[in-house]
């Protein structure tokens, strides 16, 4: 029988695989490395998730579980991640809890991982859960496995697979991860019919994924997508589509590229080789998922289309600066040569461009640039998910966070990309930043505060408001109302809107 703590050991929980004892940090409960799945290692490498073996006596879940293997970011980079154990063996998930009666039927929160679906885990500073679990949240945070060993696939993976496909092992990960949710949370406290499944960048395009999947239906009940959603034309497993080869075709060049001529090569390759390949400038691999017919049916914007998706209601929103990191070192200041190279990038369309994205003079050309890809990439896609999720019937809530950390990080950033992530988690204190001295001031940490209870609340009863916090207006494709995080956290309507217009203008030109 899966059950609580024992009286005598308030760390001690039985799940389903077995007994398993945790620790107390900064007053919260929490268990690490618990194992949803077998290690997908040796003959299981790029085989669906398998179920995980029990265990006699009781297992420690006292330290973090190795994160899937990868290669930084870069020392220079402020996304870098401190040194983490990597292994294929990676499969696992931390619970944080600060109600452990199975009573309690506290609401869950999943967090799923960004990272491009090729690199971080689930155990990243900003990631943890105990400051949303001493909100009344039992936090899960998960691993899954990312880059070739998540999404690569090929002819002869499909020929051996019971269902006949290949790829989208990070995405089946995901959803074994959340069948565990489903069979054990109540140890910990939790509602299994209460969860909310939350992530940011391709943590985002995750939460959208799972919720345009079938087999994803009913084993998560809502859902926030920060700065990322999978809304577009992907690969498919079996022919070429849109800007991609097939996803065998990838494989079997990927497998050329490696040398190896039967998948018993292929799965005795070391896995130094398979990322030092995949993080190259030779890598074919797209690391996406693929319609396959098995996990995806269509396309994902097909499937919001069509209302085929699971309906929940969501928030979602992205960052004023989202692309403020990747300015190119080149990008000209001089406003002549700016739109000759964009009447260069896009003939016939320049006017259209400029509409949307004017350029005055050398300082309003980093801020234009930015604004354009950071539209192009996050805020038209949430703005159209958010219809989709509307038309269909479900509440939506969107946000638009500018909020400059400027404590932190450097001005000229603005709200870049995940910077909202420490407020909405509450997590200040994993986040110093580059600058400053990791000391916040009591209105940071007073706004983190704020910020994250509209999420709990969010988790806890499908609205996101509460007393004392200023409203959160439903969207509706009419006023398009949002919530500003800004200096000031208020409702407002008809978030870039003009831009956004003009952008879809310009992009159905094309």
């Amino acid at each position: 029988m899966i059950g609580s703590c024992h009286p005598s050991d308030p760390h001690l929980v039985q799940i389903k695989q077995g007994q398993i004892r945790g620790l107390t940090e900064d007053g919260v409960r929490v268990w690490k490395g618990i194992p949803y799945a077998k290690p997908p290692v040796g003959p299981l490498r790029w085989k669906a998730p398998q179920e995980p073996d029990t265990w006699e006596g009781i297992r420690k879940a006292q330290h973090y579980g190795n994160i899937c293997p990868q290669m930084g970011y870069g020392e220079t980079s402020i996304y870098e991640i401190p040194s983490e154990s990597m292994s294929e063996d990676c499969l696992y998930l931390n619970v944080w809890s600060s109600n452990v009666r199975p009573s309690a039927k506290q609401p869950v929160f999943v967090w799923i991982h960004g990272g491009s679906l090729t690199r971080e885990g689930g155990s990243h500073p900003q990631y943890l859960g105990k400051n949303l679990a001493k909100k009344g949240l039992v936090y899960v945070s998960i691993n899954y496995r990312l880059n070739a060993f998540g999404f690569l696939a090929h002819p002869e993976l499909s020929d051996e697979s019971p269902d006949k496909v290949s790829g989208n092992y990070g995405i089946m990960d995901q959803i074994m991860a959340l069948e565990w949710v489903q069979e054990n949370i109540q140890a910990f406290g939790g509602d299994p019919d209460n969860v909310t499944i939350a992530g940011e960048s391709a943590g985002g395009w995750s939460v959208t994924l799972l919720t345009a999947c079938k087999k994803a239906t009913g084993l998560f009940h809502k859902a926030i997508a920060q700065s990322g959603v999978y809304l577009w034309p992907g690969p498919h497993l079996k022919v070429a589509h849109h800007t991609y080869l097939s996803g065998e075709e990838e494989g079997r060049q990927f497998m050329q590229q490696l040398g190896a001529k039967t998948l018993e090569d292929m799965r005795a390759l070391p896995t130094e080789d398979i990322v030092s390949l995949f993080f190259s400038s030779d890598n074919v691999l797209s690391s996406e998922p693929m319609v396959d017919g098995h996990i995806f049916q269509e396309d994902i914007v097909a499937i919001y289309a069509q209302s085929r998706h699971n309906k929940v209601d969501i928030i979602t929103g992205a960052n004023s600066d989202e692309w403020s990191l990747w300015i190119p070192e080149d990008l000209t200041t001089d406003p002549a040569r700016y739109r000759a190279e964009i009447a260069r990038r896009f003939p016939g369309r320049e006017a259209l461009f400029f509409e949307a994205y004017p350029v005055h003079d050398s300082r309003t050309i980093r801020q234009a640039y930015t604004d354009f890809l950071s539209d192009q990439n996050f805020h038209l896609h949430n703005r159209s998910w958010a219809k989709e999720m509307h038309k269909a019937g479900s509440r939506v809530f969107m946000y638009y966070f500018s909020k400059t950390p400027e404590e932190r990080y450097p001005t000229k950033y603005g709200a870049f990309h995940g910077a909202e992530i420490v407020y909405t988690l509450n997590n200040l204190e994993n986040d110093p930043g580059p600058i400053g001295s990791g000391v916040f001031s009591d209105a940071e940490l007073a706004y983190a505060d704020q910020v994250s209870d509209y999420w709990v609340n969010f988790a806890k009863h499908g609205d996101p408001n509460g007393n004392g916090l200023p409203p959160w207006p439903e969207w509706n494709p009419i006023q398009e109302p949002y919530l500003s995080f800004g200096e000031k956290i208020q409702s407002k309507g008809f978030l870039l809107k003009n831009r956004l217009d003009k952008l879809e203008d310009f992009l159905a030109a094309e």
